[in-house]
């Protein structure tokens, strides 16, 4: 905001946050003084639990003594902070109600306090949430945890209308934010209705079909290689492409733009640890479960350590996107213990996943019914892009009106 690109109206200023607020400061971590986190207790506020400008009560894990609440008094919230990040998420932002206090913070998060009479706080918060600090966003610095100074919040420039004029904004973006998040509200509901549809009629095809298989009766299941010692990726395209779990796409198949590959030297140790086209793979640690079949110009590409394949020992009796819709049934993540959300297995094991039972109807049923659910999960993927464009076009609509509330356009 040091350079005015645009006229504000004559009767709104600029000032640094510094001068707006009496006290920009930061929370403290328990832990560095001794104390503890509790199971319950003194709530306490992180990054992870502020959503769209709120603190999320529900989603509060981690909690204090009231021994460490007093001594950590420069942490303690007080109804009508604001806090904002300056650390890893920088930007997010949120105003403090009673209704999660007591609670404290840690340093990630500053916590700005005492307008005097300069500012509203529903106003700064917009503020907070808009184009406004994109400046001081970009002054971040340091490593895997980028940050940035409070130093910097405090010279942040906030464009300040009258007061009645800033209550008239914030009433106005409360309205127009109301309606735009009941809309994003209904499409996530979609979204959520269409995965589970899809689900459903995954688990009614599989449940009708009684005869049922061990994957190790139907199949060999071998891991992939990890590359040798001191051998390296590269990204320059070789005859010898290397499929990794981040390859993996959540539609069954790999997604060829961000493809590693080795050398001809590298792959004489690895030769042995390819898959092939009909062949099913399945990732086996880290994020545990992706299963596809990889695409024709991947045929004979090697396969990472953290995933392993399916080769089907007689595959003119089995459709392999057949067994792939399978792994995507509820009776397919039961079998393999990734039913529910918290996975506490560090990786799938062979063995578990041989002893899995696959119903296998004749070859002609299971054609139909890959047929069925290739159709229904078009659709389904269809209908997802349309409401995930929706929901980016509602994001950028609330984007659009930040900034022009900020320019004086509202």
């Amino acid at each position: 905001m040091e350079q005015q690109l645009y006229e504000l109206p004559e009767e709104w200023i600029t000032k640094p946050i510094g001068e707006i607020a009496s006290l920009v400061t930061k929370g403290s971590t328990p832990t560095s003084y001794g104390h503890k986190f509790q199971s319950s207790g003194i709530n306490f506020v992180k990054i992870e639990n502020i959503t769209d400008g709120k603190i999320d009560a529900d989603s509060i894990s981690s909690f204090i003594t009231e021994e460490a609440h007093q001594f950590l008094k420069r942490s303690q919230l007080q109804e009508g902070d604001l806090l904002f990040s300056i650390a890893g998420s920088i930007g997010t932002s949120a105003l403090v109600d009673a209704a999660i206090l007591p609670a404290n913070t840690n340093q990630a998060l500053a916590l700005i306090r005492g307008y005097e009479s300069d500012a509203i706080p529903e106003f700064l918060l917009y503020a907070l949430r808009s184009e406004v600090l994109n400046e001081t966003k970009n002054k971040k610095r340091g490593g895997a945890l980028q940050n940035i100074s409070l130093t910097d919040i405090k010279n942040t420039k906030i464009p300040l209308p009258p007061l009645n004029e800033q209550e008239r904004i914030v009433a106005k973006l409360d309205a127009l934010f109301t309606r735009i998040d009941a809309a994003i509200t209904y499409l996530q509901e979609t979204l959520k209705l269409s995965k589970a549809l899809f689900a459903s009629a995954l688990d009614r095809e599989f449940a009708a079909l009684d005869v049922r298989f061990q994957i190790g009766d139907i199949a060999y299941v071998k891991g992939g290689k990890r590359l040798p010692k001191g051998a390296t990726f590269q990204d320059d395209s070789t005859a010898h492409p290397y499929i990794r779990v981040a390859d993996f796409r959540d539609d069954g198949t790999i997604e060829l733009s961000g493809l590693k590959y080795i050398s001809d030297e590298t792959y004489k140790y690895i030769k042995n640890y390819t898959i092939s086209i009909k062949d099913l793979y399945i990732s086996i640690a880290g994020t545990i479960g992706k299963t596809g079949v990889v695409p024709e110009e991947l045929d004979g590409a090697n396969l990472t350590e953290n995933a392993a394949k399916i080769v089907f020992k007689k595959q003119g009796n089995i459709d392999v996107r057949f067994v792939y819709y399978f792994t995507l049934s509820n009776d397919f993540l039961e079998q393999a213990g990734l039913a529910t959300k918290i996975v506490a297995q560090p990786k799938l094991a062979l063995t578990r996943l041989s002893k899995i039972e696959v119903p296998l109807p004749a070859l002609r049923e299971q054609r139909r019914i890959v047929s069925s659910l290739d159709l229904l999960s078009e659709h389904t993927r269809a209908l997802e892009a349309e409401t995930k464009e929706r929901l980016d076009q509602l994001a950028a609509l609330k984007s659009s009106l930040l900034d022009a509330a900020f320019r004086g356009q509202l």
